[in-house]
């Protein structure tokens, strides 16, 4: 088991979340990298896994709350903590509300609201048992 600090970077098969993600992974951290693009992932393992051996990907929908906890699960069974989480994903759609319908208005809402805060939650959870004083980091953009 690892005994290093432990990061999950959602988005991070695009441009912020990957800087994000290797970023940390350079400063000594493992990397929980969290997208939906499972080939962007396994590319940035690809480009990684030489250097960065403690990198895991996790592709899945964000939407999903059983996917929410899976994650947190699955990193704390594969390094035993979690000390930072980077929510960075997004998603939207280019409508107006005029137009916008309701399944993509309800997985914008998925993605950018209720996967930032649930993910929060089951993280702070296991960060209270552990107690260990991590970080939360949320970044939106327009």
């Amino acid at each position: 088991m690892n005994t290093g600090p432990v990061v999950i970077v959602t988005g991070a098969s695009g441009g912020t979340g990957n800087a994000l993600a290797l970023a940390y992974a350079q400063k000594g951290f493992s990397v929980a990298a969290v997208d939906q693009d499972e080939a962007g992932l396994k590319r940035l393992e690809s480009m990684w896994q030489p250097w960065y051996p403690e990198y895991a990907s996790f592709p899945g929908d964000l939407a999903d709350p059983e996917f929410l906890l899976f994650l947190v699960d699955s990193v704390v069974k594969k390094w035993g903590r979690i000390d930072v989480l980077i929510n960075n994903a997004a998603w939207r759609t280019l409508e107006t509300l005029r137009t916008i319908s309701m399944d993509n208005w309800e997985k914008t809402i998925r993605i950018c609201l209720t996967a930032p805060a649930f993910l929060t939650k089951y993280v702070c959870k296991e960060m209270e048992a552990a107690n260990i004083k991590g970080v939360v980091i949320n970044i939106g953009s327009v």
